[in-house]
């Protein structure tokens, strides 16, 4: 996005790069698994890394990023990460001990702190977690004694 404006004879151009944010699960679909790790990511582009808040959410679970976990749960994590001076940023909610209530729709959000109102949601995106249930099936059938009779006939000899 870009905008001109022409005061006297030289136009003064000011160049706006977009805000891009995408979600990500970084752990493979067969290692999701109830107990194990699940690490999704979150990126945030062209973002003012000193006026943002990134939070996750999950129903009415949030997890914010530098208040440490609203719901005291310590199984979720942040690692935040800052690139090409701090216009990259890279937010990773890390779950431990996950269990099969876990699944579903996670979204990420950037959360403007500028607002006079207080926070303003800036961007969101969803990424959907399922895990990988494995159903242990018992099968018990009981079968009752029979005999059986056999005769060996041996052909050609």
């Amino acid at each position: 996005m870009w905008c001109s404006l022409h005061a006297g004879r030289s136009p003064l151009i000011v160049t706006a790069k977009p805000l891009m944010l995408s979600a990500e699960i970084l752990t493979p679909e067969a290692e999701r698994k109830e107990g194990g790790r699940v690490l999704m990511k979150c990126t945030a582009t062209n973002f003012d890394s000193q006026h943002v808040v990134f939070e996750w959410q999950k129903d009415n679970i949030t997890s914010r990023q530098g208040e440490g976990t609203v719901t005291s749960d310590p199984r979720f994590s942040f690692v935040t990460e800052y690139e090409m001076n701090n216009i990259v940023i890279i937010i990773q909610l890390i779950i431990t001990g996950v269990h099969r209530d876990d699944s579903g729709m996670y979204t990420c959000n950037v959360i403007d702190t500028r607002g006079a109102s207080g926070d303003n949601l800036a961007a969101s995106v969803s990424v959907t977690l399922s895990l990988l249930l494995l159903l242990l099936l018992v099968y018990s059938h009981h079968i009752a004694a029979r005999r059986l009779n056999c005769t060996v006939v041996t052909i050609g000899k």
